[in-house]
């Protein structure tokens, strides 16, 4: 039984009496874009949720939001699903790997078609245009004026680079969108916790 749709390797050897069964899987390629982005974004938005220790290995999980434009979720746009020091402030240096350390932060994946994790997106009034999820790498996340500056130094599973800066304040909703902002449920783009 396999849980994952990708492509399979199924291969049998005999070892005298014993018959062996051997299963690999190569994951399929989520990525969109093709060579290097890079990318400069001096005045995005954020939403920064906080899930204590999501994880249950004594961490703080953040997930942080940030795009050029989050009304109508167009541009540039992160979604980072940070694994904190337990006690600690959020803004720090990150590594993009799945052992669930502390300064790291998860790796992009889809979970029933919705994008976990962590992504980088190019959207257009909640479309998405192209898509990366972020598979290895660095980020660092600096307190900035009154909001935070991200620089990212990052790999998706195709190889691309995609590096740069985007700095934002946070995110204040209109009032008559406040009840129904989760992220995961706005316009087309489903981004999930």
């Amino acid at each position: 039984i396999v849980d994952q749709i990708g492509t399979y390797t199924i291969q049998f050897a005999i070892n005298g009496e014993e018959e062996l069964f051997y299963l690999s899987y190569e994951a399929p390629v989520l990525s969109t874009i093709e060579g290097t982005v890079v990318f400069d974004v001096p005045n995005a938005e954020y939403v920064l949720d906080y899930y204590g220790d999501f994880y249950g290995n004594g961490t703080e999980n953040y997930v942080l939001t940030i795009c050029e434009d989050l009304d109508t979720l167009t541009g540039t746009y992160f979604t980072f699903d940070l694994v904190a020091a337990a006690g600690s402030a959020f803004a720090s240096s990150y590594v993009v790997n799945s052992s669930l350390e502390e300064y790291t932060i998860y790796p992009g994946y889809l979970s029933n078609g919705d994008l976990v994790g962590s992504w980088y997106v190019d959207a257009s009034n909640g479309d998405i245009v192209d898509m990366a999820p972020l598979v290895k790498g660095n980020v660092t996340i600096e307190v900035y004026n009154e909001g935070y500056k991200v620089t990212i130094d990052c790999y998706d599973d195709a190889g691309n680079n995609i590096i740069g800066t985007i700095s934002g304040n946070q995110y204040k909703a209109p009032a008559t969108s406040q009840a129904s902002m989760a992220m995961s449920k706005k316009k087309s783009i489903l981004l999930k916790r």
